[in-house]
């Protein structure tokens, strides 16, 4: 299930980022797209060499327990823990871009995902001009991720 939640991500953010800014693509691809499997593969490799696209789609699978540092199986770091602070990412058209990434946290230490992995891939993707990302805590209380932290 995540794993076509990923190849989703692969082909919705390049499709609204292009649509947005009226680009036609330079991979001029013959047919048009669907959302079957077998058309997410082609979509894929029509546009797998655009720049940045595999970067930020790698980075947007954030969510709690995609990380390959986890906090339930490893010694806890801002890694895990930032990983574990993720509870949600949702990708909608945008308010001020074509689109919108809400990273939905538990836990503020969730920012250092945003931040350094996020933000990092986007800047120079060629995307970011087309996608805005809005991180948020909905709780009133944040979630203890960490009982004691000792080196």
């Amino acid at each position: 299930m995540r794993g076509l939640l990923k190849l989703m991500v692969l082909a919705l953010v390049p499709l609204m980022a292009l649509t947005a800014c009226d680009k036609k693509s330079d991979a001029a691809p013959s047919a048009a797209y669907d959302l079957s499997p077998e058309s997410n593969a082609r979509f894929l490799a029509d546009y797998a060499k655009r720049p940045g696209v595999v970067r930020v789609a790698d980075a947007l699978d954030m969510e709690h327990g995609r990380s390959r540092a986890n906090v339930e199986t490893s010694l806890a770091n801002i890694h895990s823990l930032s990983s574990a602070a993720i509870d949600e990412v949702k990708i909608i058209p945008g308010e001020q871009r074509a689109v919108r990434v809400e990273v939905l946290m538990n836990n503020s230490a969730g920012v250092f995902q945003v931040d350094s992995l996020l933000a990092n891939k986007l800047r120079g993707s060629g995307l970011e001009d087309h996608i805005e990302v809005v991180a948020r805590i909905d709780a009133e209380h944040e979630k203890r991720l960490l009982r004691v932290y000792q080196i």
